[in-house]
């Protein structure tokens, strides 16, 4: 007997942590300390799934809570075996354990519509209400566990004016990724009465494997094992110059692979730059990335400390393992059964999660995820040069720096699996040169885009390749003033201008979010354009006072204030203006005026609220084209942090340090403060909808133009319902030895 659980309202939505860390230092000689630290980080939110939308509820059992649980032991062990030589050895492993636990015991889950009742928030009385109960849909099969093992040894070799600094590093890194949904059924009944009646339900979804595979196999269950080895020398040829130079290695090494699909060697896919693809099993194990390093630091001989300093070198970034799973997840190994119209009567709910049947209709085509085995970690040039100046009054350092970085190996994602439209003259381009897919009727003015005809092999539906682009370039200027503590006071001002360029935001852990999140001219395009962070101009103040109101038990207060460019954002199109099947993602085309012949107008009140609003915008720059990404920019933003700080001594060394954290101060005391305003997540403003003539236009077709309230997204919002614009107090303490 299943219980689903009541309706009794979750109240507040608690989030739990708890953190344990224990430190042990031993001096074993003069030559040699050995530390071992071991931290716990137990913590849980709960999740409501589907408890307070606007037309749906769900009972106690339908709901998980969701942990994030880690447990890791570090030892590290520093050596001084002689004048000149000494090393540090470190080991570490850590566990995480992320796996959702389910309120209720596994069952199918259960969506009855056609609820009646009252909204709590507004009182207005609902007919058309639904009612959820069971285990959730996504959370069937849901785990995710990681074991990390990390091992590090070090070592300096001085030899006269040079230190030779040299060591290697192993990262092995186990994951188990499961993310498989409906794999316990999923029903749906059209009333209360349809379900106590056992009549069958008016839809049914069931996560099922495809022939000669299993539904483990669409675990992402494999390992990531990252070498490395460097050596750097420091070299002194004078007392003012010091210089850096620099190798490291890095080397990725994957244990298993993705399954192979059926059917992917003969589909005749290619990549953008057409390369063919004809394996879906292919990771990045092997592809070594080179890191050259130079750097240098020169003090000028005077009264007064000048220091020049400045370096370039390639560096790598983390472990991309997250977009390296997707192969693993999606490798046309399950799909998600939907029973048609025609096989619903004979269906019957069965409460047994474990016996789930699919009656057998035609296998949907599988959606495919596919590593460039040529993939590269993300890695980056950096190069700055830089200037601190200690100046002849008030005890001031003046710092300026620029700094100028270039993608070496960025990441990309593109669609392998789009046919071309032939339809109009036969270029079957958008009236403005963007290609176009699908027939001329997947151009829709709707938030649903249409897949139907978009695809060049019917047997396989997405198909996302991971691979690398070159593109992209960060550069900007930093000039800052500061006042190091000193009579039990500090303050520091600093100014930082700067643009960056990328060709994918890269925005999620799927590959589909990450394609479908980019605003783009034509899909796959490999164009940097505006990055999504790019902050244009940031000011930071800080002043730090220091009290000692009981003797060596200091109270430092710090206030912050920080101003800031908004966040750039894209004008978009509402709906899919080239029936690629994604919405919200293709930028818009501004026509050079009314009697622009590849726009057409419903009637003429549109039209001139439309270029009413193209004149109050920078929309009105791009007439006769369309804007690149991340053209418009979002208002400032500025804030106000407090942060107080109590040292308290326990015995010898050991103290402990209570500190409260008050961000966004200003908004405590006034709501009107600190409140961000920024087009929200994926930073895309719609403006206009369109659907498609394409024989208009003597066969360059014409696009049909929606302007209304419901297109144009009516942003920047006030992001008053975020974290940002709301003032946070953190509270905690440590304990230092």
């Amino acid at each position: 007997k299943y219980d689903p659980g009541t309706l009794s309202g979750p109240g507040t939505s608690l989030t739990e942590q708890e953190t344990y860390i224990g430190k042990l230092d031993w001096n074993i000689s003069n030559s040699q300390r050995l530390s071992a630290t071991y931290r716990r980080n137990y913590g849980q939110f709960a999740n409501f799934a589907n408890y307070s939308t606007a037309l749906d509820t769900s009972l106690s059992n339908h709901w998980f809570d969701q942990p994030r649980n880690t447990e890791s032991y570090t030892a590290q062990l520093n050596s001084q075996w002689s004048e000149k030589l000494s090393t540090e050895a470190t080991y570490s492993y850590t566990e995480f354990d992320g796996t959702p636990s389910n309120r209720g015991a596994a069952f199918p889950m259960v969506r009855v519509l056609g609820i009646s009742g009252k909204r709590l928030d507004t009182g207005a009385t609902v007919t058309n209400g639904s009612i959820y109960f069971g285990t959730e849909n996504s959370r069937q099969l849901n785990q995710i566990t990681t074991e990390e093992t990390q091992m590090k040894l070090s070592g300096d070799y001085t030899m006269g004016d040079h230190v030779l600094s040299f060591g290697g590093e192993l990262v092995s890194t186990k994951y188990n990724n499961a993310f498989i949904q409906n794999t316990m059924g999923n029903y749906t009944f059209a009333s209360t009465a349809d379900w106590l009646a056992g009549t069958p339900p008016s839809n049914y979804v069931l996560q099922q494997p495809y022939a000669g595979f299993t539904l483990k196999q669409a675990i992402a269950d494999w390992a990531y094992d990252a070498y490395a080895v460097f050596i750097q020398n420091t070299w002194r040829p004078t007392p003012q110059l010091t210089l850096v130079a620099g190798l490291r290695y890095d080397l990725p090494k994957i244990d298993g692979k993705p399954p192979l699909a059926n059917g992917v060697g003969n589909a005749g896919f290619r990549s953008e730059n057409g390369r063919a693809i004809t394996r879906n099993d292919s990771t990045n194990t092997d592809n070594a990335t080179f890191g050259p390093r130079l750097g240098f630091t020169y003090e000028l001989a005077e009264d007064r400390k000048t220091q020049i300093r400045g370096g370039i070198g390639l560096f790598q970034g983390k472990n991309p393992a997250v977009w390296l799973s997707n192969a693993f997840s999606n490798a046309g190994t399950v799909y998600n059964y939907t029973a048609a119209a025609s096989e619903r009567p004979s269906i019957i709910f069965n409460p047994d999660p474990n016996t789930q049947r699919a009656p057998g209709s035609a296998n949907p085509p599988p959606n495919l995820n596919i590593t460039d085995d040529q993939f590269k970690q993300p890695s980056l040039w950096k190069s700055n040069i830089a200037i601190d100046r200690e100046l002849p009054f008030g005890g001031l350092t003046l710092t300026a720096e620029y700094y100028h970085h270039l993608v070496e190996s960025g990441v990309q994602t593109e669609f392998l699996n789009y046919l071309r439209s032939t339809d109009g003259n036969g270029t079957g381009l958008a009236p403005d040169g963007r290609y176009r897919f699908g027939p001329a009727s997947a151009v829709v003015n709707s938030t649903q885009g249409a897949v139907t005809g978009r695809r060049r092999v019917p047997a396989f539906a997405d198909v996302f390749y991971l691979t690398n682009t070159s593109k992209g370039v960060s550069r900007g200027f930093t000039l800052s003033l500061t006042r190091p503590m000193k009579n039990n006071w500090a303050w520091s001002l600093s100014w930082t201008n700067g643009h960056a360029t990328e060709v994918s935001p890269i925005t999620s852990s799927t590959a589909s979010s990450n394609y479908s999140n980019r605003a783009v001219f034509n899909p796959n395009e490999d164009v940097a354009s505006t990055s999504n962070t790019n902050i244009r101009d940031t000011i930071v103040a800080s002043y730090t006072r220091r009290f000692e109101f009981v003797a060596k038990a200091p109270t430092t207060i710090n206030l912050t204030y920080i101003a800031r460019t908004g966040r750039p954002y894209s004008w978009v199109f509402y709906g899919d203006a080239n029936g690629d099947g994604f919405t919200f993602n293709d930028l818009l085309y501004v026509p050079t005026g009314p009697s622009d012949p590849k726009v057409r107008w419903a009637d003429t009140a549109q039209r001139d609220a439309f270029f009413a609003f193209v004149e109050s915008s920078s929309l009105k720059n791009y007439k006769g084209t369309s804007p690149g990404r991340n053209t418009e920019t979002s208002p400032w933003l500025q804030t106000v942090d407090l942060k107080i700080t109590q040292a308290l001594p326990i015995f010898k060394s050991v103290r402990a340090e209570l500190f409260a954290n008050v961000l966004n101060f200003a908004n405590l005391f006034d709501d009107s403060w600190g409140i961000q305003e920024e087009v929200p997540f994926s930073f895309r403003r719609a403006v206009a909808g369109a659907t498609l003539d394409a024989a208009a236009n003597g066969g360059q077709g014409a696009w049909n133009y929606v302007f209304n309230t419901t297109t144009l997204n009516g942003v920047p919002v006030t992001a008053d319902d975020t974290p940002i614009s709301r003032w946070q107090v953190q509270l905690g303490m440590r304990i230092k030895f």
